[in-house]
């Protein structure tokens, strides 16, 4: 039992065999951040970032008739002038692209990528984590068991 754990009984903070609200298990933080680092990689791994087949003067049309972009896609879009513009579509229409602190005008459109979920990322990325998970358990289960004892040639 440690210090904090005395103390706190004496004092009548905590029920006999609790742990003090205070008192956090060693390891609890390191788990936590490392969760929820995999799952942002997990989030990021799902999506990937499609170029538009077309020339300049057909992805310009489409955009403006309204068949390529929505509110909500994120885009690159590469301008002209060799500019990249990375954002999330707001709106299409008076002859600009809008973002939320960015236009761009359709006119001026060279090429455009729209970020797309990938089914093949995010199998490998399931596959992956199983895989770690299923290494990462035996490694467990083989450092529980008992090790075996070893005879110099006696049974």
């Amino acid at each position: 039992m440690n210090m904090v754990s005395t103390t706190a009984r004496a004092l009548g903070l905590t029920r006999r065999g609790a742990t003090p609200r205070f008192e956090r298990p060693a390891g609890r933080c390191r788990w936590d951040g490392a969760a929820l680092v995999v799952m942002t990689v997990a989030l990021m791994g799902c999506t990937t970032l499609e170029p538009v087949a077309g020339g300049s003067t057909e992805l310009r049309q489409r955009i403006a008739a309204g068949e390529l972009l929505r509110a909500g896609d994120r885009v690159v879009i590469r301008t002209h002038d060799g500019r990249k513009h990375r954002f999330a579509v707001t709106a299409v229409g008076d002859g600009n692209i809008q973002g939320k602190y960015e236009a761009v005008p359709i006119d001026e459109v060279a090429s455009v990528q729209i970020r797309e979920f990938s089914a093949r990322k995010t199998t490998g990325l399931v596959i992956g984590i199983v895989l770690v998970g299923a290494v990462a358990g035996a490694a467990v289960a083989a450092a529980q068991v008992a090790p075996l004892a070893i005879f110099d040639g006696v049974p």
